[in-house]
């Protein structure tokens, strides 16, 4: 995970957040809300077609450290 990415995340209070998918990459959105809070660099086609079904449903995040866990199963 870059630190862009982490210094993003550490900013967020991230009850009512979901990670979605917008243009084809990974996406987060506080629930709600039509404008993305974050627009990640993952495309989501190279991910596993279980992620994005989920992440076309919306993955609920609860902590930061869901965050930093989901972003780096997918960053690896």
């Amino acid at each position: 995970m870059n630190q862009r990415t982490k210094t993003h995340a550490a900013m967020l209070l991230l009850a009512g957040y979901l990670l979605g998918i917008r243009g084809g990459r990974l996406t987060l959105w506080r629930e709600g809300e039509t404008h993305p809070e974050q627009v990640y660099d993952i495309r989501v086609d190279t991910l596993p077609p279980a992620d994005r079904l989920a992440l076309r449903s919306g993955i609920r995040v609860e902590s930061r450290e869901e965050l930093w866990e989901i972003l780096e199963n997918y960053l690896s």
